[in-house]
């Protein structure tokens, strides 16, 4: 699987849903600031690289010239989608068609192409139109239009799970308006209604250090986080002290009752959180997966609490997402001079699910830090 945290990759339902009209108005208005660059992903069905009879008599299959072809499109009639997304402002399109059983080699070939062009794969602002494709990669952001009543095609059924946000089409437009899709410093951000809350503090006995305060790239990795997580989420709480953890983009709360640990610190933020739902993660956690944390915030329906569990099924419950009214659990067992946040979610109705496989980094020991110093540089 290839990760492209700058891409939005837009995906249908159905047909004549305004995909590509939604696509194009997104790539209009954030084109005027910056370059963007549009992708058309067409996959044909096959068995084992044989394709099957209906494909066949398919005129756009026709034209491709082994198991995937990468073509840089350009001017041309306006009815066509990848001369829609140039005429709306593309500085670059590009159009893969593939036997999606070539999926994963098409989509680095065109990645390779882009590279060659000088598209910069890790910041450039990407916008995929494809269901197919979540399949070979994982963008930052995967959204599906469809019309609510409407069956699924086969192709955005395979896929319809790893969607971060539908969006409804009511005839004349969407629920979601084309503008609440942003993109800013390498990432796509679409604001959940939830409150993204960073725990920090702790004794940082292994690092020698406070974890939230060391410097990447110029600015602590407290700093870091809440920047990737702004714009994605109603507001970015910090739990500490005001003094000490002074962030951008964030809004730091003070516990209760100071150094009592990270059940004090959710406490507090619960408490001061605008939001129901409440998404936590710890400050030595650099790289936030936010196609997970949505799919958690997806999975919560009635439940108390929605806790990931990693591969050696170890509960990671400083990663949870949280209902605002677990405070008042949290009170009940603090008064009885409790602490331990696993003793929480025993008394809550928890919905556990599978951490992804390679997000769960936290950066424990110097070591782990100048590691990832390192990848930062590479």
């Amino acid at each position: 699987m290839i990760r492209c945290p700058n891409m939005l990759m837009v995906g249908a339902a159905g047909r004549n849903l305004g995909k590509t009209t939604f696509i194009c108005r997104t790539i209009e208005r954030l084109s005027k600031a910056q370059a963007v660059v549009a992708i058309k992903v067409t996959a044909f069905d096959d068995v084992e690289g044989e394709i099957i009879a209906e494909t066949q008599k398919c005129q756009t299959y026709k034209t491709l010239q082994g198991r995937f072809m990468v073509t840089r499109e350009g001017d041309g009639p306006d009815e066509k989608d990848t001369h829609r997304m140039f005429h709306a402002g593309a500085e670059k399109v590009y159009w893969l068609r593939s036997l999606k059983s070539a999926l994963a080699e098409g989509m680095q070939a065109l990645f390779n192409q882009m590279h060659n062009d000088g598209v910069s794969l890790e910041s450039a602002c990407v916008i995929c139109e494809s269901n197919s494709a979540r399949k070979a990669v994982e963008p930052g952001l995967f959204v599906i239009v469809r019309q609510a009543g409407d069956d699924f095609k086969p192709s955005c059924a395979e896929v319809f799970d790893e969607a971060d946000r539908v969006i409804l089409f009511h005839g004349d437009g969407w629920d979601i308006n084309p503008n609440e899709l942003d993109f800013s410093v390498d990432r796509w951000r679409l604001s959940e209604e939830v409150t993204a809350i960073i725990l920090s503090g702790g004794k940082s006995s292994r690092m020698g250090q406070d974890k939230g305060l060391l410097p990447i790239g110029g600015i602590p990795l407290i700093e870091r986080i809440a920047g990737q997580l702004h714009g994605n989420f109603r507001e970015v709480l910090v739990s500490g002290d005001p003094e000490k953890y002074r962030v951008a983009h964030a809004r730091t709360v003070p516990d209760i009752e100071p150094d009592r640990g990270p059940l004090m610190g959710l406490l507090s933020t619960l408490r001061a959180s605008e939001s129901e739902l409440n998404w936590v993660t710890t400050c030595d956690m650099p790289e936030p997966n936010l196609a997970f944390v949505r799919k958690m915030i997806r999975s919560i329906e009635d439940c108390d609490a929605v806790v990931p569990v990693d591969s050696e099924g170890w509960k990671q419950p400083l990663i949870g997402l949280y209902r605002k009214g677990v405070a008042e659990c949290i009170e009940k067992q603090v008064a009885d001079d409790k602490w331990s946040i696993r003793d929480l979610i025993r008394h809550l109705n928890v919905r556990y699910i599978p951490l992804t496989s390679g997000w769960y980094r936290n950066l424990n020991t110097e070591e782990d830090y100048q590691h990832y110093l390192g990848q930062q540089k590479d």
